[in-house]
């Protein structure tokens, strides 16, 4: 007797631990919230985020003035690409280096990858976003392929270095 109602005890105890972390996961998703700040590391933030959230006028937003930038339409042909890698990429966003008016900001992007020879994988690689300071406010003009398109802002990027012929 004493027995039945120490399984009881466990038993309910283990069900109680299993709300418990089903409550934690379903509050934890979605708890991103927008930085809202005017610094080039909120604005990356804010910009993936959006993304991640569908709501393409917020990120279209972030996107700075000029030569090379889509239009809303091709913007958003772009993100609604099935062939898209946002779903499987994140992004912690490292320091930022601010030159006058120009910024970039270290990331880190993890993908998951999958092939027929080998299961699922997350990736981890270093990249960069850069930002450009347009009317007082940091605006993005280049980020990593997950989160962009390969021809926008083509005029952004350092000229491929040359070796001298000779």
């Amino acid at each position: 007797m004493r027995q039945d109602r120490f399984l009881q005890g466990l038993v309910l105890g283990l069900c109680l631990l299993a709300v418990a972390a089903v409550v934690l996961v379903v509050n934890r998703a979605g708890s991103e919230v927008y930085f809202n700040q005017d610094t080039p590391e909120a604005v990356v933030h804010d910009y993936v985020l959006a993304l991640q959230r569908g709501d393409l006028d917020r990120a279209y937003g972030y996107l700075a003035e000029g030569e090379g930038k889509p239009d809303w339409l091709t913007f958003r042909r772009w993100m609604s690409k099935g062939d898209l890698k946002r779903g499987e990429a994140s992004v912690r966003v490292g320091e930022a280096e601010v030159k006058g008016d120009e910024a970039s900001v270290q990331l880190t992007v993890f993908s998951t990858t999958s092939g027929p020879f080998f299961g699922e994988e997350i990736m981890q690689r270093s990249d960069e976003a850069l930002l450009v300071r347009q009317d007082g406010e940091w605006r993005l003009s280049y980020m990593p392929f997950e989160f962009w398109g390969y021809d926008w802002y083509l005029n952004v990027l350092p000229p491929p270095i040359r070796k001298p012929q000779g």
